[in-house]
């Protein structure tokens, strides 16, 4: 999906998809948690992604601004983490040769990192469930079997008693993501929707054992169902607004 309407500096204007993602234990305690997104796309084709992460049952909330190139990969990224009243930031910057990190994470201070990698970076773990969907879009732009790399931001947001704890950036690997067939569900509105569907499966990864997971994306790539089989979560997208904006609008 790309930009349209471009007419001239003047009346330059921009995609922008609005929507609301709660997550619950299969319906049945209410929702765990609220993560609110906008994703903006840009006249070269780039992305900016920012998404709110709320789950105050858990003291956690997760602020993530993120921007990817045409093809999905990460090409910057802030985010702020506050864990029980603990808050820790981070900024990071991705390229062909390196990722560079710069945080200030609760009860450590200020922390710099800088890894050298052999090919720019195809995805990133931010905290969202948002940016699973990018890292479904990042394989379908390039589908591989075996082993997907991805890099976690700010330790590992699945551990909680070791959140922002440890290095900056993390190498980090599914053991394969695979596209399968397209299957109808109720979209936003109750419409219906012919979904994308992924499967990651992983030996160490969200969860103590391995395990594996189906998440449905709009075209967009936005995240509209999400089922952990070992984890018994399920993503509901709730709201979706999807709009054209002159440049520079609110």
């Amino acid at each position: 999906m790309g930009v349209t309407g471009f007419r001239g500096a003047a009346t330059t204007q921009q995609r922008v998809i609005r929507g609301q993602i709660q997550t619950s234990l299969d319906g049945r305690s209410g929702p765990i948690s609220t993560e609110r997104f906008e994703k903006r796309y840009h006249k070269d084709g780039t992305q900016t992604i920012m998404g709110a992460l709320d789950a105050s049952r858990y003291g956690v909330l997760v602020h993530v601004v993120y921007t990817i190139s045409a093809d999905y990969r990460p090409l910057a990224c802030y985010a702020r983490h506050d864990v029980r009243g603990e808050v820790s930031e981070g900024w990071f910057t991705f390229s062909d040769s390196q990722i560079e990190g710069e945080a200030r994470l609760a009860g450590m201070g200020r922390v710099s990192q800088r890894l050298t990698v052999s090919q720019h970076p195809r995805s990133v773990l931010a905290g969202l469930v948002t940016t699973d969907g990018l890292i479904c879009a990042a394989f379908a732009e390039n589908p591989t079997e075996g082993p997907f790399e991805c890099y976690a931001l700010m330790d590992n947001f699945f551990e909680r008693d070791k959140f922002d704890r440890g290095p900056l950036v993390r190498p980090y690997s599914w053991d394969r993501i695979e596209e399968l067939p397209r299957e109808s569900l109720a979209g936003p509105g109750g419409e219906e929707v012919l979904a994308r569907r992924f499967r990651w499966t992983w030996t160490r990864g969200p969860t103590p054992g391995p395990g594996s997971c189906v998440i449905w994306t709009s075209d967009d790539f936005v995240p509209l169902r999400l089922r952990a089989d070992s984890m018994e979560l399920t993503d509901v997208l709730v709201e979706v607004h999807t709009e054209i904006q002159e440049a520079g609008g609110q």
